[in-house]
């Protein structure tokens, strides 16, 4: 009798009680099986009594559910946060099944986003997505990030991808000219998608080609990243709270390979062809080598000459007109600072990451909102970059047809002394690389902070601790962006959806120059 056979039927629901057609209802163990109809229906003949059910549908909790001798079953599917590797978001905002995309696309879900913490959101997708080039620019911390999809396609152009949020198309104002950070001497005030909250996004796909981009036109020529930001779930009730915090920290990874073998200038003897001159010591007669700051084919740095000593101040504490004031008293080898003199002009960078989110969700509304706060002191000194953010994303289901969805973003940004870039007094690099290796840098920098002067000793063009402290630049910029949708459901396949969507920003920059950084000294170059 456990083997009789019967006629099984029902209806499979949503959470809501809405019918779910295409549902799989398979006998367990066998290849038997049906699709329920438009209505959500189902019957299956000849069904062994002591049979299982398996019910199943994409972003749907499988459920195995015994025949029991019963021969009505109807049963609701739970939702299910859906796996990376399942479905896709399409340009549409609409989830399909990747096998069944026509064109490539990548995600990147919730899970890998929190496994780490970034500063940047497009830091996540360093190589987890294929043909995606993520780099840097030399601005250090709140700068721009350069992301090219398979590769660049334009000489002159961008080659920056269309960044979507929430179905929105946002402006990615950056740093991506072809000359930026090598000779343009740019402040670097960073990109639109570093302004995003990581801890607010959901998820991010890769859409790739012609085929996935349509949908844009030229504005996604050279590819799209889509974004979903973080919303209430459905389907349960009460509050929730998610408290994240961090710190990291950074180092300077890389530093010019400096010679240390011979001076600067062309004569091979060290001693000055121009019009310099030299001191007597006890009798003997010391000149002072030339002084082509980035040209190193003078004498060796082995201490075999001496040199007179330039690195002083006024004894009596008087600031210095000129470096013609420093008292010059002794002569001292000629030798090559540290190789890592300059690695120790940069700090470490600091970043410190706080987020709070509340949560409510119900049968029919949902919402979340998010705080969030960053501070990041940047390894180039007095470099520092604050960035505060409020989310809110909120949605209600009316009725069966009618729903509601609004998300809105505020983001404020503060920047303080942003390193310039390229070939420029102004950047501190340029200034070390530039400088004699034979320049003891600890006097450089107590000279600075005994005068608040920039005084141009032999081999130096500015004093890089004048540069970082007295060129002051400094930046704020409030930005919005959200959007607000109404959806009409008339059926399981037909629905239709208004959406209107906001990008708005206010940036204001400064940068202060002392009156005249060259008074001290401006011929001793």
């Amino acid at each position: 009798p456990g083997r009789q056979q019967k006629s099984v039927s029902g209806k499979v629901t949503d959470s809501s009680g809405n019918a779910l057609p295409g549902v799989s209802v398979v006998v367990k163990g066998t290849t038997r099986g049906i699709i329920t109809d438009a209505g959500g229906s189902y019957s299956l003949d000849n069904i062994p009594s002591d049979a299982t059910l398996l019910f199943s549908f994409v972003g749907m909790k499988m459920q195995e559910i015994p025949v029991a001798g019963k021969t009505m079953i109807n049963i609701t599917l739970e939702e299910e946060a859906i796996g990376v590797k399942e479905v896709i978001v399409t340009a549409l905002g609409i989830q399909r099944q990747a096998k069944a995309l026509g064109f490539s696309a990548q995600s990147v879900g919730e899970d890998a986003l929190s496994a780490s913490r970034e500063a940047s959101l497009t830091n996540y997708l360093t190589g987890k997505v294929a043909g995606v080039q993520i780099s840097k620019t030399a601005g250090g911390a709140g700068s721009s990030t350069n992301v090219v999809i398979r590769g660049k396609s334009s000489i002159a152009g961008s080659n920056q991808p269309l960044y979507v949020v929430d179905g929105v198309p946002i402006i990615n104002y950056s740093n991506d000219n072809a000359s930026s950070g090598v000779a343009s001497a740019d402040i670097d005030y960073g990109d639109g998608i570093g302004d995003l909250n990581p801890l607010d996004v959901e998820s991010m796909n890769v859409l790739k080609g012609p085929a996935a981009t349509a949908l844009y036109g030229s504005r996604g020529a050279n590819g799209v990243i889509l974004i979903t930001t973080k919303s209430g779930k459905k389907g349960g009730k009460g509050l929730g709270i998610e408290v994240n915090s961090g710190v990291t920290f950074e180092e300077l990874y890389l530093i010019p390979n400096f010679q240390n073998e011979f001076g600067s200038g062309y004569d091979d003897e060290g001693y000055a062809n121009y019009s310099w001159g030299g001191f007597t010591f006890d009798g003997i007669y010391y000149n002072w080598p030339e002084n082509g700051q980035l040209d190193s084919w003078g004498g060796p740095l082995d201490g075999s000459i001496k040199i007179p000593n330039w690195w002083t101040l006024p004894e009596d504490g008087s600031i210095p007109g000129s470096v013609w004031d420093c008292p010059i008293t002794e002569a001292v080898p000629y030798v090559a600072q540290p190789r890592n003199n300059v690695r120790n002009f940069f700090n470490t960078g600091v970043t410190f990451s706080n987020n709070i989110a509340l949560t409510s969700s119900g049968e029919k509304s949902t919402m979340r909102l998010s705080l969030g706060s960053n501070s990041t002191d940047g390894i180039v000194p007095n470099h520092e970059i604050k960035r505060k953010t409020v989310s809110f994303s909120g949605s209600t289901q009316v009725n069966k047809i009618l729903s509601f969805e609004a998300r809105i973003n505020y983001i404020r940004t503060e920047g303080d002394q942003r390193p310039r870039t390229g070939y420029n007094p102004s950047n501190p690099m340029y200034n070390l690389i530039s400088m004699a290796r034979n320049t003891p840098l600890d006097f450089v920098k107590y000279q600075y902070e005994k005068t608040k002067v920039n005084i141009r000793y032999p081999g130096i063009n500015y004093n890089p601790y004048y540069m970082v402290n007295e060129v002051r630049n400094n930046d704020f910029k409030d930005r919005v962006v959200g959007l607000s949708s109404v959806t009409l459901q008339f059926t399981d396949w037909l629905s239709l959806m208004g959406r209107v969507g906001v990008d708005f920003y206010s940036q204001s920059k400064e940068t202060r120059w002392p009156q005249d950084p060259e008074s001290r000294n401006a011929a001793s170059r």
